[in-house]
């Protein structure tokens, strides 16, 4: 891969199970995460296998973070560093090139692929729309913090 970069699925061993554990507890944005779990919990989600496919992401032979495809045909991109446009552009150059958006369902998912970002991530928002890519969507929680 260009970049230095490599994607190993994850299928899940006890070793991806340990670095993705790793990877979620370097993360600095979230969506959906926010509440710490304990590694028992963590590795009953992963082997629960909660997405199409999901990938570890490596830099010159270091783990770097995760991305996924959900069944609702989104993206989940979760770098620890390297956020820059040639990391993403390879990301979603793996997975156009790999997978195919399943069949869109009316009022579930688009029939393409789209990437969730933290609002608070900045630099992934600026990378993917220096790539060319538009905002579709802004979603909230209705609980207050």
């Amino acid at each position: 891969m260009q970049n230095n970069l490599s994607f190993c699925l994850v299928v899940p061993t006890q070793d991806q199970i340990k670095t993705l554990y790793e990877l979620l507890n370097q993360r600095k944005y979230d969506i959906s995460n926010f509440t710490k779990i304990s590694i028992n919990e963590h590795e009953s989600f992963v082997k629960s296998k909660p997405y199409r496919t999901w990938y570890i992401v490596y830099k010159s032979n270091r783990e770097i973070g995760s991305f996924y495809l959900s069944t609702a045909n989104t993206i989940g991109i979760n770098l620890i560093d390297s956020i820059n446009i040639q990391t993403i552009e390879s990301i979603i150059k793996y997975v156009k090139k790999n997978y195919k958006p399943l069949p869109e369902i009316k009022s579930f998912r688009a029939g393409k692929f789209s990437i969730n970002v933290s609002p608070n991530n900045e630099l992934l928002k600026k990378v993917i729309e220096e790539l060319g890519f538009k905002s579709v969507q802004i979603s909230y929680f209705l609980d207050k913090k």
